[in-house]
């Protein structure tokens, strides 16, 4: 069974590498979702896979890579979410 978290991440995350620092991270952990641009500034980040994998990629989408600034993520557990692979937009 899947565990999946959708988040919103604000700070400095757009034009800095942001969501493919998250796509390599959920790449790396085996899983699947998506990184979005918001119109707010803010980017999307859906998790989706193993319980134990999606919580070490939270971690590393909290790192932010270098010039990114993670201000704040808030995280909600969903649920019914198919998807197949990783999609940044």
């Amino acid at each position: 069974m899947s565990y999946a978290v959708r988040g919103i991440v604000t700070g400095h995350v757009q034009g800095v590498g942001f969501r493919n620092h998250v796509k390599q991270a959920a790449e790396s952990a085996q899983i699947v979702g998506h990184a979005l641009n918001l119109p707010d500034r803010s980017v999307e980040v859906l998790l989706i896979g193993d319980r134990a994998e999606v919580e070490q990629a939270q971690k590393t989408v909290l790192e932010g890579p270098r010039y990114a600034r993670v201000d704040s993520i808030e995280w909600k557990i969903v649920e019914g979410i198919p998807i197949d692979g990783f999609r940044v937009g």
